[in-house]
């Protein structure tokens, strides 16, 4: 009996090392299903921090590309033919006070104004040869040459940058267009890339810091110094002519898309014609 107790309690012992050896906590494995769900959801916040920082330079990039006028390589997209709608115009806006005063850089004597002629209204553009001769004489060239099917605006950025072309490949004007000078009082400060003033609201130049044959109207209210004095100018709006204005506004109101840029839905044409008078 003492022999068959002590062999009980021997096996006993035995299966409670077993049981204890059986419940033991595998802390190797734990540790590398812990180690593989932080480097997973790691690599998640890494990806996620990625896609977060390339949406905002591709926001900066655009918002960039908005702000600077573009020399096109191609033309603008024509019209597509289709029966004609009534003209519905945007609500007339009146000229602020400030803006009853001639066109900067304007002296006393002949003045010759480029009016645009649209579907949306008429827009009076004063000729400033002061600023770019060459830009001047090419579009009395232009004038002279007849009927322009080529000259357009395609892009409205609203309140911002009206561009447009004013190109006739069958009638090329013989001038050849040089970049505007530096203007005196900028020099020293502009030093590079300095062929025109500080582009303020109204005024005309060739865009893309370019010769044409596009162009951009500058709507911003304020100077644009952010663009520097890289802009060819030639031309500003009369801000003091109620019909350019509404024609501007009218313009605004034109549904548009981007692409990269916002552009009219429909290329708005124009013909010109030179009006000159002493003042």
């Amino acid at each position: 009996m003492v022999l068959f107790s002590s062999a009980s309690s021997a096996l006993s012992r035995r299966k409670g090392e077993t049981n204890r050896k059986g419940r033991s906590i595998p802390w190797a494995f734990v540790g590398f299903v812990l180690a593989t769900v932080f480097l997973i959801f790691f690599s998640l916040y890494v990806n996620a921090l990625n896609n977060a920082v390339h949406h905002h330079q591709h926001q900066h990039h655009e918002q960039q590309l908005r702000q600077q006028p573009q020399q096109t390589v191609k033309s603008p997209p024509q019209e597509k033919e289709k029966e004609a709608k009534p003209i519905e115009k945007a609500k007339p806006i009146e000229p602020k006070d400030e803006n009853h005063k001639p066109p900067a850089n304007v002296h006393k004597g002949p003045r010759q104004t480029l009016v645009l002629k649209t579907d949306w209204g008429t827009l009076k553009i004063v000729l400033l040869p002061n600023l770019s001769p060459s830009s001047v004489q090419y579009i009395r060239d232009m004038v002279k040459s007849g009927e322009c099917p080529r000259c357009a605006f395609y892009r409205a950025e609203h309140l911002g940058i009206l561009q447009g072309i004013i190109k006739n490949p069958d009638h090329p004007p013989p001038t050849k267009v040089h970049l505007g000078d530096c203007p005196s009082e900028l020099a020293g400060e502009y030093k590079d890339n300095c062929h025109g003033p500080i582009m303020e609201h109204g005024m005309v130049a060739w865009a893309g810091g370019g010769t044409g044959p596009d162009f951009f109207i500058d709507w911003y209210a304020k100077p644009a110094k952010f663009w520097g004095t890289q802009h060819t100018a030639w031309g500003k709006v009369m801000l003091d002519d109620r019909s350019s204005l509404q024609t501007m506004n009218n313009i605004w109101a034109l549904s548009t898309h981007k692409k990269g840029l916002t552009y009219l839905d429909e290329t708005v044409k124009f013909t010109m014609s030179i009006e000159e008078k002493f003042i």
